[in-house]
């Protein structure tokens, strides 16, 4: 059941009951306040960890290519903004086209983020530093991959939005779905806003 009254496409921009409704459905709430909480459990550990051992963190953090992590950082706020423009124009009920066109490049963005990344775990591998190394590359391979797996779940709801999106009359229970699928989204750009600075640039 999706929280509070929603009127009908069109009429949302300018309704006052739209004004203090919570986007979504109150199950994707749910999964991102649970998802909050073990990604910060995992952001505490690898604190916890790294003060234990800084030297360590910093001589293996100087191995990363900081670009790879910048880059992806660029693509996903690109994605959230490419995101948040389809909801909005969705929500008035105009321009379905460009709402289409919006998502479809999020999820180009997505898959260039996931490209990116393989690219960056090969060179690691190919270095000799893997999951077993030690403890630092133990946290960066379990945060980044993840937060990659929350990319592939992403692109998956990214392309059932699009789908309804090109409906002419979306139902009560597909526009949740969308408005989830963008909040949902939004999660996986945060969580990453953190987890570049924790891995590439804390010192």
């Amino acid at each position: 059941m999706s929280l509070g009254t929603r009127p009908p496409v069109g009429e949302q921009a300018s309704s006052p009951e739209a004004a203090g409704r919570i986007p979504g459905e109150a199950g994707v709430w749910f999964l991102i306040f649970g998802d909050l909480v073990v990604f910060s459990v995992i952001f505490v550990v690898f604190i916890h960890a790294r003060g234990a051992d800084t030297s360590l963190f910093n001589a293996s953090q100087a191995t990363l290519h900081r670009t790879f992590g910048g880059l992806n950082t660029l693509i996903l706020l690109t994605s959230s903004l490419l995101v948040a423009l389809a909801i909005n124009v969705f929500r008035l009920g105009r321009r379905r086209r460009a709402a289409q066109n919006l998502l479809c490049g999020a999820v180009l963005c997505a898959g260039a983020f996931l490209v990116n990344k393989g690219i960056e775990w090969t060179m690691l591998l190919m270095a000799g530093h893997g999951p077993s190394t030690n403890s630092y590359y133990m946290h960066f391979f379990v945060l980044t991959g993840l937060h990659a797996a929350h990319v592939v779940l992403g692109i998956v709801l990214l392309a059932v939005m699009i789908a309804f999106t090109r409906k002419d009359a979306p139902s009560e229970n597909q526009y949740s779905f969308v408005e989830s699928g963008a909040c949902f989204w939004h999660l996986v750009d945060m969580l990453w806003l953190i987890i570049f600075p924790l891995l590439y640039l804390m010192h």
